[in-house]
């Protein structure tokens, strides 16, 4: 897959004024460390004393993690070849320089990094091409909690030039970064650049950010699920951040000061979606570029929301519907699909009649529960306090919804029942 090279100066129009975004505006994130460029200590995998000719290599990785930490930071080369590993921990300035010719395959459920305890300058770069990373579901198909890398507490994070398989679609998105709970931290200053998925998850994809601020997410591509999504809802920091309000304080959570540039998916529901769930501290979302592909969406927006909780819980924390601060979307392209996307029951009251009578399958061997045609390019379900910005959107086919969809046709539930067809579409390979 092709990734749409980002382009050095954007113009847009917004509410009445003119901005100009420079590329200097855009990579505000991940900065280049000394450890990086200077490395103090150097290590590269396969050489006398890290082995990596046996059958699990988390061992030797974590050694030559820990060794290059303790000699004051620098490079970890890993070589073309095929490595097995799991639960690495990383620690600080320490910085994979992982050869195109290299797969990473996850050795066990969970993560196959971590990345926590207040660490700061590491990153993960793809030389001389990409490298591949394998997700396995380890027999357990979709219900699988696998990621490539779990990232809480970090400061000055890049992951740059991997392909990331996913083919059995396993329950997490690929890269997570949220809240430390115990350091109250989370990620800053995080750049993701250049990063596939093969047939993710539906609801997951290349990245989910729980908690991060100034962060940088560029040239993403994602075949099915969603690309970026932005949903804060992990529930322990929900309630946290409230009881923290009520005791006035303030906790490091939610997402802030997001930046997403040539962001596309392919067969799936979304480029781009957003759900603060009961956080009201998120802040900016800034989007350009966003391209989607037979999907559902290009950008979905959701509104905050506490049905997460028990009525208990929402009365002892005073728990509101989360916000987002200002959401902006612009160079936004969907080329609409007639059918065979697969779509949940909460998207049929955006369908108008038309398309659920004639488009629309009830497909019992679809784990989403639809099979349906594009929805829209932008649905703007969102009703913060300021309404989201758009730019240059485009739609190309026999889109029937507006271009820009902000409200449901609000069908009782027997009238979708009753208007769509039982049994796999036909028309799907």
């Amino acid at each position: 897959m092709n990734i749409a090279k980002t382009k050095a100066v954007a113009v847009f129009i917004t509410t009445g004024f003119l901005t100009i975004l420079s590329m200097n505006d855009l990579l505000a994130a991940y900065s280049t460390p000394g450890s990086y460029t200077n490395p103090m200590t150097t290590v590269t995998l396969g050489d006398p004393g890290y082995d990596t000719s046996g059958t699990d290599d988390t061992a030797v990785f974590q050694q030559a993690i820990d060794e290059v930490n303790a000699g004051g930071g620098g490079i970890i080369n890993v070589p073309a070849g095929s490595y097995q590993l799991a639960s690495v921990l990383l620690k600080s300035d320490v910085h994979f320089k992982i050869n195109g010719g290299a797969t990473l395959t996850l050795a066990a459920e969970g993560n196959m990094f971590n990345v926590s305890g207040g660490i700061q300058n590491v990153s993960f770069k793809g030389i001389s091409g990409r490298f591949d990373v394998v997700l396995p579901d380890f027999g357990k198909g979709r219900e699988a909690k696998v990621r490539f890398i779990g990232a809480t507490s970090v400061e000055n994070m890049l992951v740059q030039n991997v392909d990331i398989n996913d083919d059995q679609q396993t329950t997490f998105s690929c890269i997570e970064l949220t809240w430390d709970e115990s350091l109250d931290q989370r990620p800053n200053n995080v750049t993701i650049k250049n990063v596939t998925t093969s047939d993710g998850h539906y609801g997951y994809g290349v990245v989910q950010s729980q908690a991060a601020s100034n962060v940088l997410f560029t040239n993403l591509y994602g075949k099915g699920g969603i690309v970026v999504r932005l949903e804060t809802g992990a529930k322990n920091m929900n309630i946290k951040q409230a009881q923290a309000q009520q005791n006035g304080q303030s906790l490091n959570v939610g997402v802030d000061n997001i930046k997403i540039t040539n962001s596309t998916v392919e067969s799936g529901q979304a480029a781009i979606m957003t759900g603060p769930h009961a956080i009201t501290t998120n802040g900016d979302v800034f989007a350009n570029y966003v391209t989607a592909v037979s999907s559902i969406c290009a950008v979905k927006t959701a509104n905050g929301g506490t049905w997460k909780y028990t009525q208990q819980q929402i009365d002892d924390n005073d728990m509101v519907a989360g916000t987002f601060e200002k959401l902006s979307a612009g160079n936004v392209d969907a080329t609409y699909t007639s059918g065979c996307i697969p779509a949940k029951y909460s998207y049929m009251s955006f369908y108008p009649q038309s398309e659920l009578q004639t488009k629309v399958f009830d497909d019992p061997s679809i784990p989403e529960g639809y099979s349906a045609p594009s929805l829209t390019v932008i649905m703007d379900a969102a009703t913060y306090s300021q309404p989201t910005s758009t730019w240059n959107v485009t739609g190309n086919g026999a889109f029937v919804n507006p271009l820009i969809l902000t409200t449901s046709f609000g069908h009782f539930a027997w009238q979708i029942d009753s208007w769509t067809q039982d049994g796999s579409d036909p028309s799907c390979p």
